[in-house]
């Protein structure tokens, strides 16, 4: 199931992708562990999950949820995405214990792993980060993004070659771009 020889590897339970490590393989499953829609508390539309790892140690997790406040101003909006829920909980967990300076250094050694299950349940489905996610993503600093492109392959990139015009159907929705 992680073996990679520069080609998709299918199993029945994930789409592995080509040109990913063993260990990010790893990650990405274990992601979509945590994300499956049995545990979600609602019901969405799309099932989303974010995990950020330093090092290669899982150290936030995050899954999108309809939630559209939050005291702190990390969530505005008509629904939380995977990554500002996965960034929010970090820096909640986080920020008290470290200075910014510190909380700086952290973010530049992270590596975001973004995962979709899409509404036939099929386990690979587009999962890159939309344009007010990528800013954030962005803003923070943070080193790495691992996602589903449009291909339904993972692709690792540096978190300053990222560009998209993507806006989410919520965004869309409800005109918030």
């Amino acid at each position: 199931m992680y073996y990679i020889n520069n080609e998709i590897i299918k199993d029945e339970t994930y789409i592995v992708s080509y040109n990913i490590s063993n260990k990010i393989n790893k990650q990405i499953c274990r992601i979509y562990e945590l994300s499956s829609p049995e545990y979600h508390y609602e019901q969405m539309h799309h099932y989303h999950g974010c995990g950020l790892y330093i090092s290669g140690k899982l150290i936030s997790y995050g899954t999108n949820s309809s939630r559209n406040y939050s005291r702190d101003k990390w969530i505005q909006g008509h629904s939380c995405h995977a990554e500002i829920d996965a960034l929010r909980k970090f820096h909640k967990n986080y920020s008290n214990k470290y200075s910014s300076k510190k909380m700086f250094n952290l973010y530049s050694k992270m590596t975001l792993v973004i995962v979709r299950y899409n509404r036939d349940k099929l386990k690979n489905s587009i999962s890159a980060p939309c344009v007010a996610c990528s800013k954030k993503i962005k803003d923070l600093g943070i080193k790495t993004i691992i996602y589903c492109d449009e291909t339904n392959a993972y692709r690792k990139i540096k978190t300053y070659d990222y560009e998209t015009t993507h806006i989410s159907n919520c965004q869309k929705k409800y005109n918030l771009l």
